[in-house]
């Protein structure tokens, strides 16, 4: 047996980027160097250090946080066996406090390959045939790491988020949730619930006082103290004169300051909470067909006030994601500056993080999200069902007191993939028990304040039993033919939301440059026959794959079509598809 290679890692991190540092890989953006990543998705990694036990009082408990672990992985400690993690989507939280010895301690993380792992899982008839890879269905990853049409094949490993250590007081809060009950807006007043549950030794339950505090710009606007009768609690608020959150281009998206502190008898604090909230209340007004006499709807109402949507979808910043951090203020810039008012969170993507949000906080932006889920459809089963229950639990209790959060939504296009390869069984859509019963269960006991969609497009069941026909859908993806933007496909729509379209289209020059080895920048080798690197940044999944490379044949005909013949001149022809788009 071949000695295992050592090699530094960097956390958060992909095992890509590290054995990139290391010298092993080329860079895998730079032309058809994806393919390299093939052979390492069967391996297993091991990510090992060691570190000093932090100080704390006997009373004190030590939680090992991991902000995400890609994917199947054993955790172990000074030789104990911590836990499994099979999620990548969601924060893992183990107490390790009975394990922690004095001095150093050595931490170590297994992660197992995915690819191999959802072998022992069998898929039903209706999961197959439809787009992403089967083998993406099974596994609590992002769906478009396997492979997309917008997405090159990475199925990765790694830390790719933070890992802590985090100690916790034998007094503290388990869980803090600001609810706005109500709202008039004519006479600015709201009704805000302060939701509280505590971690309290129970000879001390008496002892202890919260106190909660709600300020705008500073200014302290409402103050409470009030015993502690029980683990759970819910303190109800009344403001006066209130500034709202409002989306971009209707208002100020105003922001209170709120925190709760754990009081002993002395007024000392033992714990707090801080949030940022905004007070807005949100439905979605939804007639959920397209019927004649009968028309659908499908408008968000914030407010009060019906909103006109400006928006964009949000798909991965990088296939690495240990990387997306740092990308997002400028990707978002470029939000703020197209001047729209929402992005919808798309569904083959992994769970956007705390920073991101506040940016749609701050600067009114509303947030459609997907729960990770796309393109086919998932296992029925009640090992899937309670994976997905505990994934919504977790994404649902970290981000619903972000203002700017305003629809849940269960998938992206799952509901339609019964269309495709599974349209011959005639399956209902509604029959789905992930997006029916189990997500909306989670959603009714943790957040009931937000519309929730099952799906998008949504096939109700009225628009099941007439037929799931495109015109029956008063919210649809528009892609269709791609051809002329005056297309009958796109002038004679009958959806009121658009929540996706788009066209093809071609990067920069320099963009290019970064992305390709200097002989492939131009595209054609001959009768405007694609070079191999353009053929894989289309994307082509595997080199074997056929399936996308037609979208590069898509561009010549956009062009063809608004301008009547394409340019072999490259800057000519960056130009005109870029008009196009």
């Amino acid at each position: 047996m071949e000695s295992l290679q050592r090699i530094k890692a960097k956390v958060p991190g992909n095992v890509e980027l590290d054995l990139m540092a290391a010298g092993l890989l080329p860079d895998i953006s730079v032309g058809s160097n994806i393919y390299q990543l093939r052979k390492y998705e069967g391996y297993q990694w091991s990510y090992s250090r060691s570190f000093e036990a932090p100080k704390r009082t006997a009373q004190q408990r030590v939680q090992l946080f991991f902000g995400g672990i890609d994917c199947f992985a054993e955790i172990w400690m000074n030789g104990n066996h911590i836990g499994s993690v099979d999620n990548m989507l969601i924060e893992h939280v183990f107490d390790v406090t009975d394990v922690l010895q004095p001095g150093i301690n050595h931490l170590q993380v297994i992660i197992r390959s995915a690819v191999i792992e959802v072998q022992n899982r069998l898929l039903g008839t209706i999961s197959l045939g439809n787009f992403p890879y089967e083998e993406a269905t099974y596994a609590r990853k992002a769906p478009s790491g396997y492979g997309w049409d917008i997405m090159p094949r990475a199925v990765s490993a790694g830390l790719w988020r933070e890992v802590e250590l985090r100690i916790i007081d034998p007094v503290h809060f388990k869980d803090v949730n600001w609810i706005i009950a109500g709202i008039d807006t004519a006479q600015k007043t709201a009704r805000i619930f302060a939701d509280v549950q505590l971690g309290v030794p129970f000879e001390k339950l008496d002892k202890v006082k919260v106190k909660f505090t709600i300020k705008r710009k500073g200014k302290t606007v409402s103050e409470k103290v009030v015993p502690v009768l029980s683990f759970a609690m819910r303190e109800i608020i009344e403001l006066q004169n209130v500034d709202f959150w409002w989306p971009k281009g209707y208002g100020d998206p105003a922001l209170y300051d709120v925190q709760a502190d754990i009081l002993d008898v002395d007024g000392k604090i033992l714990n707090f909470d801080k949030k940022r909230i905004g007070i807005r209340t949100i439905k979605l007004d939804l007639n959920d067909v397209n019927l004649p006499g009968n028309p659908g709807r499908f408008t968000f109402i914030v407010n009060g006030e019906p909103i006109f949507i400006r928006g964009t979808n949000w798909v991965p910043l990088d296939a690495m994601h240990s990387r997306d951090a740092s990308l997002l203020k400028d990707a978002f810039d470029m939000v703020v500056d197209l001047n729209c008012n929402m992005i919808r969170c798309w569904g083959g993507n992994v769970y956007e993080d705390t920073p991101f949000f506040k940016l749609c906080d701050e600067n009114g932006i509303m947030v459609w999200q997907d729960f990770a889920m796309g393109c086919t459809f998932y296992p029925q089963r009640d090992d899937f069902r309670k994976a997905i229950e505990k994934e919504v639990q977790s994404v649902v209790l970290k981000f619903r007191s972000h203002p700017s959060l305003v629809l849940w939504s269960g998938n992206n296009e799952d509901d339609q993939a019964l269309r495709w390869t599974s349209q011959p069984f005639n399956i209902n859509p509604n029959k789905d028990v992930i997006s029916r019963e189990t997500i909306e269960r989670v959603l009714y006991e943790f957040d009931p304040t937000r519309p929730y969609l099952p799906s998008s497009p949504y096939y109700s069941q009225k628009v099941w039993e007439n037929g799931s026909g495109d015109h029956l859908l008063p919210e649809n993806h528009l892609w269709g033919p791609r051809g002329y933007y005056k297309d009958p496909f796109y002038t004679n729509a009958v959806c009121v939301f658009v929540s996706e379209i788009g066209y093809h289209g071609c990067p920069g020059k320099e963009s290019l440059k970064k992305m390709m080895n200097p002989a492939s920048v131009y595209p054609w080798s001959k009768n405007f026959e694609w070079n191999e690197e353009w053929l894989t940044k289309s994307v082509r999944i595997f080199p074997e794959s056929v399936r996308t490379t037609g979208r590069n044949n898509s561009m010549l005909n956009q062009v063809n079509l608004l301008f009547g013949s394409t340019p072999k001149d490259l800057d000519s022809f960056i130009f005109a598809l870029q008009a196009m788009q």
